[in-house]
Parts: C-alpha cells; structure tokens; sequence
C-alpha cells in the first residue's frame, strides 16, 4: 500500500506533461512521430496507474477495507463510455452494447463499477484471439440491473472456473503465457460487485467463449 502511494507521485507528473505536450504539439508543429510518441507515453501511463490502483484495492481488500463512493450513476451513460473507451483496443473485434434506451440509475460507485466493465471486456478481447464480436449486455430484471459480457473464444477449463476469482490466480491455457496479468482483476472485480450487493459469476467451456455476469440493486 505504501509503495503503491509512492508510486502514484511520477506517474502523476508525467502524465501531467504528457498531456501538457500533447495540447502544445500542434503550435510546435511536432512530426507525426513525436505526436505517436506522446499518446504512447499518455496510454501507458494510465495503463500504469491503473495497475497501481488494482495493487491499492488488494491491499484494501486484505484488511476489509475497501470503501464504495456512492452516488448516483446511469449505468447505461457509463456503459457505453467504457464500450467507446475500450473499442480502441483491438481493430478485430466489435463491441456490441445491448441496452435499454433510458437511463437504469442506482447508487453505485461509478468509477469502480466502470473498472469492473473495462477488465471484463478486455479480458473478453484477449481470450477471443481470432476476433468478432464481444457482446456487453444491461437489463433491468425487476428491481435489479442485470449486467451480462460474452464473448466466443478460447474459453476457461472446467478445474479453473472454482478459483477464477482468487487473488492472483491465472487460468493455465494455450494463451496463457501470451496474455499479460497479475491475477488480480477478476479479483477485484469480484469483490467491488459483492459490496455492491451482487455477485460476480461465470460459465464457460473450452473452445466456446465464456460468459460473465453480476445484478446490482438498482436506485430506490
């Protein structure tokens, strides 16, 4: 916990004069190459920060200490900012949102619960390798949200689904070794769904996809 504070220091300032650049990149007529360089140190910085704050919410967790912001969130305003935000990840796969066309509000901790869409869409993106389509789906079901991700690749052996959401455990597989992770968004996002008031669950079978799903309590 405390080195991941330290942490969040440098990667602040250099995230702040990598935007800063970025904004003065026009005016100094920087070449395209530059321009590249910039974003790159712009996306890896918050691929960075990201990771800090997973290493954050472990800690938190451990000690039961993980406390939800609540407030008043639409959860189809923000899936469809993470589906916008992920769509850049992969030039091979579609992201499909099926959602109502009105808001489905509840008092959740927005940030996190778009933590917890963005690992299972990219997850879903990563373990579905020859590309398509990944389907993110939100219903309301009586008085709950239903929040469903399915994709159709690789998909999770019947011995790894028990430990899917343990702490820094990675499923052995064919892709394993060329996919990157600490074992720790499952994880999280287990957790961050549960003090919700849901519970995060799964099915899949070798070769067919897998298929993610949570309900949430929905606003009074």
């Amino acid at each position: 916990s405390v080195v991941s504070h330290e942490l969040k220091t440098p990667l602040t300032a250099i995230k702040g004069f990598a935007q800063l650049l970025n904004k003065q990149a026009d005016k100094a007529g920087l070449p395209p190459p530059m321009r590249h360089a910039l974003a790159l140190i712009d996306e890896q910085t918050n691929r960075m920060v990201d990771l800090v704050n997973e290493l954050l919410d472990v800690s938190r967790i451990q000690i039961d200490q993980l406390r939800l912001v609540r407030s008043r969130v639409d959860a189809v305003a923000l899936a469809r900012r993470v589906v916008e935000q992920m769509g850049s990840i992969s030039d091979f796969h579609e992201l499909r949102l099926e959602a109502p066309d009105e808001e489905v509000a509840g008092l959740w901790d927005g940030p996190r619960l778009e933590r917890v869409l963005a690992n299972l869409l990219e997850n879903a993106i990563r373990y579905q390798p020859q590309g398509g389509t990944v389907n993110l789906t939100l219903a309301r079901d009586g008085g709950r949200l239903h929040v469903e991700v399915r994709d159709h690749g690789v998909g999770i052996e019947p011995h790894a689904i028990p430990r899917l959401f343990e702490r820094f455990y990675r499923a052995s597989g064919p892709l394993n070794h060329q996919v990157a992770g600490l074992g720790l968004g499952l994880y999280i996002a287990a957790e961050v769904v549960r003090k919700h008031g849901g519970e995060l669950k799964v099915s899949s079978k070798p070769g067919e996809g897998s298929r993610f799903w949570f309900d949430l309590p929905l606003e009074a």
